[in-house]
């Protein structure tokens, strides 16, 4: 058991720099996207919307994929942990 908390809260924390980095660069490229079409002048407008946007929803689309699957495990783990603990007090125990 105590194996498999260590294994569930090195996954957590590394979904949570992976959540951050997905983040930031939906930032990024927001930003970047920006200023490429400031450079070249072409219409903010619709530059932004063509192209930042899909950029961002990406991002947000493989972010919330990631919260999913966090949410996935952390629910995955509490059941997991649940059933240990009252099988263990009714005296059957699954491996």
């Amino acid at each position: 058991m105590k194996k498999l908390t260590n294994i569930y809260m090195k996954s957590m924390i590394l979904l949570f720099v992976l959540d951050i980095w997905i983040f930031a660069l939906a930032i990024y490229s927001n930003l970047l996207l920006y200023h490429i079409s400031e450079l070249v002048k072409i219409n903010v407008s619709t530059f932004k919307i063509s192209n930042v946007l899909l950029v961002t929803l990406f991002f947000q689309n493989f972010s919330f994929k990631v919260q999913t699957f966090k949410f996935v495990l952390i629910l995955g783990f509490n059941s997991s942990t649940y059933f240990t603990k009252k099988s263990k007090k009714s005296g059957v125990f699954f491996s």
